[in-house]
């Protein structure tokens, strides 16, 4: 039985290739029709004007193009049905089985390999007249997933569920990959450099660094943040309306999520910076001087590196304004997201973005 696992970006395509021999002994053993040939590759089906995957009118060109019984493709794209998370759809000619990245959660490698075997094994089971199952226990369904099958007699596996939902959200920062957003805001990350290196050569933002309270300069930190995420959201465009209501509610989250993340790695590496710079920079006698004679202490390098860092962002969310609006959307919503909300909102898509 030749089998292709395709993925359409690296993290995926790795795990399937290392998983390759495994799924190859596991179904050899679990059906009786003999050895099964699996093939890994990359393949990026262009997006219908809906944004979606359109699975079934590719799968009898996927399968003349790698040559396969049977195909298993794994989008790097959420996937809905009436608002909620879909983990894999089985296509109505029982060929293809469609997996979403993100509906695996954290664990991509653990659930990416559950959910492959689970689909092949219920495609095997729609095919009962093609294969012959040595254990014919349905274990597709797990507590937080339902199953549903369209007029079409696609089989849908959906996740429901607080902690369904959880996972989808947590899959989604993961595939969108926040720390990519730093490299993407060269301006606004220089403005937010520059305007934190006025803490380390300003005794007055040393005074009120060592005389603001911790739970005051977290305060002001968690204040900075918001006004970064909440500039590049307004600005880019990001805030997705027009589809069904839970469905946005749940891409919004995860790209607040993501935004939120992207920040906050942002802030870390200036504070690092700064504290550095502070410390090269500002003998503690000299600071111990500017502080009245208080003696200076790492604490006090800690406290102004905190509250420069805090300027910075704030500075940071002005100057992402020159930094071009297509490299903060792709840092955001990856290579294939960007794509999904070019068709549906209109962004104009580079061509390098472009499916080849």
């Amino acid at each position: 039985m030749r089998l292709s696992l395709l993925a359409e970006s690296e993290l995926p395509l790795r795990i399937l290739s290392d998983l390759a021999p495994r799924f190859e002994q596991e179904f050899a053993e679990k059906f009786d029709d003999g050895e099964w040939s699996i093939r890994v590759g990359k393949e990026s089906i262009p997006l219908d004007t809906d944004g979606r995957v359109p699975i079934d009118s590719e799968a009898a060109a996927l399968q003349r193009r790698w040559d396969s019984d049977l195909i298993v493709y794994v989008t790097d794209l959420p996937r809905f049905v009436d608002g909620e998370p879909l983990v894999a759809d089985l296509s109505g000619e029982c060929t293809v089985a469609l997996i979403s990245a993100p509906s695996q959660g954290l664990a991509l490698r653990r659930r990416l390999h559950d959910t492959v075997v689970r689909a092949v094994s219920a495609l095997a089971e729609r095919n009962g007249d093609v294969f012959r199952a040595r254990n014919r226990r349905r274990d597709v369904l797990q507590p937080t997933r339902r199953s549903m099958e369209t007029d079409q007699g696609d089989q849908l596996f959906a996740i429901t569920g607080a902690r369904g939902y959880a996972r989808l959200l947590i899959g989604i920062v993961r595939a969108n990959r926040p720390w990519r957003l730093a490299p993407a805001l060269s301006s606004a990350s220089a403005a937010a450099a520059a305007t934190g290196a006025f803490g380390i050569f300003y005794s007055s933002i040393w005074t009120m660094a060592a005389a603001a309270s911790p739970a005051r300069m977290l305060l002001v930190m968690l204040l900075a943040i918001a006004v970064m995420s909440a500039w590049l959201i307004g600005y880019n465009g990001l805030w997705e309306r027009g589809r069904p209501r839970r469905e946005s509610v749940l891409r919004n989250t995860g790209m607040l999520a993501t935004v939120a993340s992207a920040v906050t790695i942002m802030y870390a590496l200036l504070y690092v910076a700064i504290l550095v710079g502070a410390v090269a920079v500002i003998d503690p006698q000299y600071m111990s001087q500017q502080l009245q004679g208080e003696s200076a202490s790492i604490g006090n390098y800690l406290s102004l590196a905190w509250m420069s860092s805090s300027m910075g962002m704030v500075a940071g969310a002005l100057g992402s304004s020159w930094d071009e609006n297509s490299d903060v959307r792709e840092a955001i919503f990856g290579r294939r997201g960007y794509q999904r909300r070019a068709q549906t909102s209109g962004w104009e898509v580079s061509d390098r973005l472009q499916d080849g």
